[in-house]
């Protein structure tokens, strides 16, 4: 092959890729899969949520420093919610920015069109409708805007609810601080963007729960029976008082929604919605409230019940196995309900000798 015929192929491939990049630009993107029509995104006051649009010039990988009250805008980039309420007419916020980075699905060979992701708290000051008080509510249905130098970026309409339930997890898009090590029995990180988790096992990954002394539950430190734990959760609604919006809460304040528990020592369990609490003999939780030196976050503390004879132990991880069938990964999970809304979260608990 002469010197010419190499140099004409690299140009024809050049070419192409910078052809195959401008598609990707005009072309439609894909923004939804699955088997269920697209929906508007539940919200609930306070909670924190990620929003991925596609075209924003990430320039810089943004993160607001622990115990920082987070910014409105960030390097050209700011996010505004719009509400129609009854008490005041066309409410519009400028939310607060926790997070700007991009993501991927795809390798950096096969990727023209990375996406953004934005991490954003929802106002304490919007308007939720409740539906177990009423069937038609007037309350008018938010929408985020994304805005990047002054442009609109991208668009979502939301439905708004006093709680959507949400424990936090290893690879969530919510990620509290860097003192969580992912489990690797749950995923892995692609060693070339270091973003995008793939899950293997399809249960979900590993959350945030820990012991009194502040050390995750594990399966080589599981929690045990009678313990109380405390994990990590968003979208718990309002608290009273009421927390401010885009501030770092320095005192706990308990949440106004009630919330129930159930709990399941089925392995590999995933989350049951628990019965009303209004109900005699439904568990409930020690405390559900604001977690203090964070934004949007709350803290769940609950008792662990007794563990049923013949509770199998979780399997400690060995090895570099990413997914091994029949492997315990929890034998206890918790859920916790509110109004609206759900989620559970799988746990090690000890297992006596039996």
């Amino acid at each position: 092959m002469n010197m010419s015929t190499s140099f004409d192929r690299f140009r024809i491939l050049t070419g192409l890729f910078f052809s195959l990049q401008l598609m990707a630009q005009n072309e439609p993107v894909i923004t939804h899969h699955g088997y269920a029509y697209p929906a508007p995104i539940p919200i609930a006051p306070g909670q924190l949520v990620t929003l991925y649009v596609t075209g924003i010039p990430i320039r810089v990988w943004f993160r607001v420093p622990d115990g920082a009250d987070p910014p409105l805008d960030h390097d050209g980039v700011s996010v505004r919610m719009s509400q129609l309420i009854r008490s005041i007419g066309l409410a519009r916020f400028d939310l607060p920015i926790l997070e700007i980075r991009t993501v991927s699905t795809c390798t950096p060979a096969t990727c023209f069109y990375p996406i953004g992701a934005v991490t954003v708290q929802v106002p304490f000051e919007m308007e939720e409708q409740r539906p177990h008080l009423c069937r038609l509510c007037s309350v008018g249905t938010p929408g985020f805007r994304t805005i990047v130098d002054g442009r609109l970026s991208g668009a979502f309409d939301a439905l708004s609810f006093p709680d959507q339930v949400h424990f936090l997890r290893a690879f969530d898009s919510l990620r509290p601080g860097g003192e969580l090590v992912p489990s690797i029995n749950c995923g892995r990180m692609d060693a070339r963007d270091r973003v995008s988790p793939y899950n293997a096992t399809g249960l979900p990954c590993p959350t945030i729960v820990r012991h009194a002394d502040g050390k995750l539950v594990t399966a080589e430190n599981p929690a045990k029976a009678g313990e109380e734990l405390t994990a990590i959760a968003t979208g718990l609604g309002r608290t009273d008082p009421e927390s401010e919006t885009g501030k770092v809460v320095r005192k706990s304040a308990p949440t106004t929604v009630p919330f129930s528990m159930d709990f399941n020592f089925r392995p590999n369990a995933l989350a049951t919605k628990p019965p009303p609490e209004s109900r005699e003999g439904v568990p409930k939780p020690v405390y559900t409230g604001s977690l203090e030196g964070a934004v949007g976050l709350y803290e769940v503390r609950f008792i662990v019940p007794p563990v049923p004879p013949g509770t199998p132990p979780c399997a400690k991880p060995a090895g570099n196995e990413i997914h091994v069938e029949n492997v315990v990964y929890s034998n206890l999970t918790f859920s916790l309900g509110g109004y609206t809304s759900f989620d559970g979260a799988g746990i090690c608990v000890a297992v006596e000798d039996q």
